[in-house]
């Protein structure tokens, strides 16, 4: 299953790179988050919803909110 955060992405015109500069991850890692090669921590979930100005559970389809 594909994370709702890509679609959002695009429906905003936002590039994979904008997101690693604001998240503080490489375009490398995301790609692979993206590609389902690597599985996001929660660190780098609430960071790319906190770049996005959205929520965890938003973004990714088997989230569960934290409070940090």
């Amino acid at each position: 299953m594909r994370d709702p955060i890509w679609a959002i992405m695009d429906d905003e015109g936002r590039r994979i790179s904008w997101l690693a500069q604001r998240a503080g991850y490489t375009r490398v890692y995301l790609s692979y988050v993206k590609a389902g090669k690597r599985h996001g921590s929660a660190r780098f979930r609430a960071r790319c919803a906190a770049a996005l100005g959205r929520s965890v559970a938003e973004l990714f389809a088997d989230a569960k909110e934290v409070t940090a």
